[in-house]
């Protein structure tokens, strides 16, 4: 695996763990915005499909090793 790779796949983890937690954290804050297991895992689903997105479209912006624009 590249470094490259190592660090797509970190960032997508990270933000697919951040998402399902701030999923959860609102449901157990407030009754308004009661969310299911189900719904906080697509939640996170989508944050981790973004930052892919996100990493693959910046693989030619700066650093080739790197997943990000800096």
């Amino acid at each position: 695996m590249t470094k490259y790779q190592r660090d797509l796949a970190e960032r997508i983890c990270r933000s697919f763990i951040g998402g399902v937690i701030a999923a959860a954290t609102m449901s157990l804050t407030s009754p308004v915005t009661d969310i299911s297991s189900a719904k906080a895992l697509v939640m996170g689903a989508i944050c981790g499909g973004i930052s892919a997105v996100l990493g693959l479209l910046s693989k030619g912006i700066g650093d080739p090793n790197s997943a990000g624009t800096s």
